[in-house]
């Protein structure tokens, strides 16, 4: 994300706070909110599976996990990044939450995908705001 979409996003967030301030109550939506109920009603029946990983996507993981930390450590050399056996634990933890909200007990390559996803999304968002700091700095 660039300084501008950062400060776009900052500058939304903040006319959204300054408006439920103000007026004690959220602004109309483009879409519909869901109720609370039955969000909590959801998330219960999530609960109940317990989805498992067939074989045949443990060696993707695998695979997946090793190409990151080959990937991670020469770019650690460069500055810094992390890709530690718990990266891989929750990677397997999100896939299986994405099934979870699929009300699956079976772990598919999509769950696996959007798990990776996260994990880089997240990554990048970090690298982000260092590279933001280090305009910031540059700056002062």
């Amino acid at each position: 994300m660039c300084i501008r979409d950062r400060r776009l996003s900052d500058e939304l967030m903040s006319r959204h706070i300054a408006y439920v301030h103000k007026h004690n109550s959220y602004p109309q939506m483009d879409y519909e909110v869901l109720d609370p109920t039955f969000i909590r009603a959801y998330v219960a029946q999530a609960k109940k599976f317990n989805p498992r990983i067939p074989k045949n996507l443990h060696a993707f993981i695998v695979q997946r996990y090793v190409d990151k930390r080959k990937e991670h450590n020469d770019i650690k050399r460069k500055g810094y990044a992390y890709t530690t056996p718990r990266t891989l634990l929750a990677i397997i933890r999100l896939a299986q939450a994405h099934a979870r909200l699929r009300f699956s007990d079976e772990v598919n390559q999509n769950d696996i995908d959007e798990a990776l996803r996260l994990m880089e999304s997240s990554r990048s968002s970090i690298e982000d705001d260092d590279q933001q700091d280090i305009l910031i700095k540059s700056c002062l």
